[in-house]
This record gives C-alpha cells, sequence and structure tokens, in this order.
C-alpha cells in the first residue's frame, strides 16, 4: 500500500488550442468534456466502480483495482467557474 492508501490527484482540461489540436479535439467543448469525465473520475473514487453514459464519454460499469480504500476528502480547481462548482459538490458531499 503506498502513503497509507492516500492519492493526490490534479485533473485538468487544457490551456491552448494546440493541446486540443493534437487530439482532434475542439476547445469550444473542452469545459463539457472535462465535467463530463471529471465526475466520472470522481464517483469511481468514491464508489470503487466506473461508468458512464455520457455526450462525449461511454463507459461500461468496471470495478477499480485495487479497490479505492479511503473516501474522497477534499477538490481543489483553479478558474472561477470550477471553483464555484467544487463549492457546490463540496456542499452537497456529491462530485461535479
Amino acid at each position: 500500500m503506498l502513503s497509507k492508501g492516500r492519492l493526490r490527484l490534479g485533473l485538468g482540461r487544457g490551456l491552448a488550442r494546440r493541446e486540443f489540436a493534437a487530439f482532434r479535439q475542439t476547445m469550444e467543448e473542452s469545459r463539457e468534456r472535462f465535467d463530463e469525465s471529471a465526475a466520472m473520475i470522481l464517483e469511481a473514487l468514491r464508489t470503487g466502480w466506473m461508468e458512464g453514459d455520457g455526450k462525449y464519454y461511454k463507459q461500461p460499469r468496471i470495478e477499480l483495482r485495487p479497490r479505492p480504500n479511503t473516501a474522497l476528502t477534499a477538490a481543489s480547481t483553479r478558474s472561477p467557474r470550477a471553483t464555484t462548482r467544487s463549492r457546490r459538490a463540496r456542499g452537497s458531499g456529491r462530485g461535479w
């Protein structure tokens, strides 16, 4: 077990158009893509199961291995819009 089960994870959606062009994606839909994928990732870390049926990502239900053994305790963001989302998530006890 590494770090007594702790994980520090950073997520970001990118900053420059060239970062999106490399993956043949548009920057205009990056916020929606980020929100959808971040919600899936945070829920998987909370529950031990990854799944999704969103606009951009279809992920059949699979179990994370090794399973998370501690609850997600904090989320930190930098953009004003993302900070608002993080505050709402913390207040409701749910993810994004």
